[in-house]
């Protein structure tokens, strides 16, 4: 095959294949200790750039590479080229080029690497950067985004090993290897920009499965939240990683897949900037299960420049341009909601260990039967704090009653209210100080990740968030381990 077809040949590959690999199986090199030796000693004398020595050497770009320069060279490890088509897989195929056309091609495809200069990842910044390659009929510009430490470039490939120190400039080791034209004005679609960093391996094995990788391409724009390979390791099989959603043929499990990809997605192209402090009900691309159903908005709380969706997932690395919109990488796997309140009080009463029954109970009661139909609501938003079981038997003490039916309504009803909030709060939107429950005030503590409330019946003693974050579609549950107060 000629290698004047190989940029073609790579957005192909961009489009229907993962090309990135974990960073355990990359084999980047350690940056040396000294910087004696010129790039291509330090690469002659690393066994991960066997193939990047292999190119340079059959492109007669070796004395170019040992002379003055400076020189910043982002070089693809022995694992970035092993993604290519034949021959240029290896250090031994390369080195059996003959073809004058491909070693032409080669030298540029090598150019298109190297910038002028001594560029160390702090000089490194968003943007276009003109490398040494001839612009010719395709671009000889790489486009850098710079994310915190993390730099990916052309939106396919990320520096995994930086400031590898030369004597007359800096390598950057990288994970694929760059081909001009594959993105000739910014970084690639969403899909490309996922299939460039190995983070986001099991995430692009999902998109392929749910057959959203072509909408997903799209004009859009679009904004994903992005859950890492780590995030889907928290997942029940199969879907774990990229091999076991791969596997998946149940059509039933390729909906749901579908469902909760599309719940990490909505319209627009929003930055970390557009996000509004504070909380907000952000509606992603996933359809309603049913009229009046909220099942398909993520909650997002914003705390100066920290984003939490949904009480507890993090925003990890905001801001990856992509030609059609935005990544936020993202630490959990968003799952939408599937019960209501009450149902998840109610599944808790028959879980084992069984839980809630107390307060199920209680709301059962004829007195509180509003605050039961509320909970019912598939319109409602509230927050509720819910007691367990050891803190409803507690309580029963101290009031010295040895049944819940010994409890006047009145009293169990003012009991109930002090725990539901009219609106949705998550544990990440909850600060020190009063919080105004359908009963009246009561006051929730922060601290790190502990949150504590107290009624003002309950003297100094808190209330315990033992469980937070429990979503349902028409609000969300923390549960307590103290009843609280008026």
């Amino acid at each position: 095959m000629s290698l004047r077809r190989l940029p073609v040949l790579m957005v192909a590959l961009l489009g229907f294949a993962v090309t990135s690999c974990d960073d355990d199986d990359d084999n980047t090199p350690t940056p040396p200790a000294t910087s004696t030796q010129n790039i291509v000693q330090v690469a002659q004398a690393n066994p991960d750039f066997t193939a990047l020595v292999a190119a340079v050497t059959k492109a007669d770009l070796a004395t170019t590479l040992s002379g003055t320069g400076p020189f910043t060279v982002f070089a693809p490890t022995n694992a970035a080229f092993a993604k290519l088509p034949d021959p240029f897989k290896t250090a031994t195929s390369i080195a059996a080029i003959t073809d004058p056309t491909q070693i032409a091609t080669l030298k540029d495809i090598l150019l298109y690497h190297v910038l002028a200069g001594n560029k160390k990842a702090a000089d490194l910044n968003t943007g276009p950067q003109t490398t040494l390659k001839a612009a010719g009929s395709t671009t000889n510009v790489i486009n850098l985004t710079k994310t915190g430490s993390t730099i990916t470039i052309n939106g396919s490939s990320t520096v995994r090993t930086a400031d590898v120190a030369a004597s007359n400039g800096t390598i950057h080791a990288i994970d694929n290897v760059l081909i001009a034209g594959s993105s000739t004005s910014g970084p690639g679609n969403i899909v490309q920009v996922a299939q460039g960093n190995s983070d986001f391996a099991t995430l692009v094995a999902a998109v392929t499965k749910a057959d959203l990788g072509t909408t997903l391409s799209g004009a859009g724009p679009f904004t994903v939240f992005a859950p890492t390979n780590a995030a889907f390791t928290e997942l029940p099989d199969p879907f774990k990683t990229a091999t076991s959603i791969a596997a998946i043929t149940d059509a039933a499990q390729i909906a749901t897949l579908r469902n909760i990809l599309l719940y990490h997605v909505l319209a627009g192209n929003k930055k970390a900037a557009d996000f509004p402090s504070g909380p907000s009900a952000q509606l992603t691309a996933k359809p309603a299960s049913a009229t009046g159903v909220n099942d398909n908005t993520v909650y997002a709380s914003k705390t100066g420049s920290a984003i939490t969706l949904n009480g507890t997932t993090s925003v990890v690395t905001a801001d990856v341009a992509a030609s059609n919109g935005t990544i936020h990488a993202i630490n959990k796997v968003l799952i939408p909601p599937t019960r209501k309140i009450s149902e998840i009080v109610v599944a808790a009463t028959t879980a084992s260990p069984a839980q809630f029954t107390v307060l199920l109970a209680a709301l059962q009661r004829t007195a509180a039967a509003d605050l039961l139909k509320a909970a019912d609501d598939a319109s409602s938003n509230l927050t509720v704090f819910a007691p367990t079981d050891a803190a409803f038997q507690a309580l029963l003490a101290q009031l010295g009653f040895t049944s819940l039916n010994q409890v006047p309504d009145t009293d169990l009803v003012n009991i109930l209210k002090l725990h539901i909030v009219g609106s949705r709060a998550f544990s990440s939107d909850l600060t020190n100080g009063p919080v105004t429950t359908l009963g009246g005030p009561v006051t929730v503590g922060v601290s790190g990740t502990s949150v504590t409330v107290r009624g003002a019946g309950n003297g100094t003693n808190n209330a315990n968030v033992v469980i937070a974050n429990q979503l349902a579609n028409n609000g969300v549950v923390h549960v307590i381990d103290r009843v609280l107060r008026p």
